[in-house]
């Protein structure tokens, strides 16, 4: 990186004497990737129902109720993918044990 990506993408952190920046921090750390994969997935699947409701609202043919049930589906394959590649294989195990001790109603 050059003199100014460090200054604007570093902050001084007076006390340890050391460049910190709490954006690469959350990135790098388990928990924020964590974080990161649970809200990306989110993220997706709430986009993809916005998508989904607004087609159904505004087609007014065959295609109202197969466009919503096509984003639904597209969104959920999508959301699950992104957080296979940006979860950690231990953020996948316990999300895989959590969905076996507390399944869908």
């Amino acid at each position: 990186m050059t003199s100014w990506q460090n200054w604007f993408v570093f902050k001084a952190d007076i006390s340890s004497g050391r460049a910190k920046s709490p954006r690469l921090d959350a990135l790098v750390t388990a928990r924020g990737a964590k974080e990161m994969a649970h809200a990306t997935r989110f993220a997706i699947f709430v986009l993809s129902a916005a998508l989904a409701g607004l087609a159904f609202f505004t087609l007014h043919s065959f295609w109202a109720w197969a466009a919503p049930i096509a984003l639904s589906v597209a969104g959920s394959l999508l959301a699950e993918y992104a957080f296979g590649r940006l979860a950690s294989p231990e953020e996948k195990q316990r999300d895989l044990e959590d969905r076996v001790r507390n399944p869908p109603t």
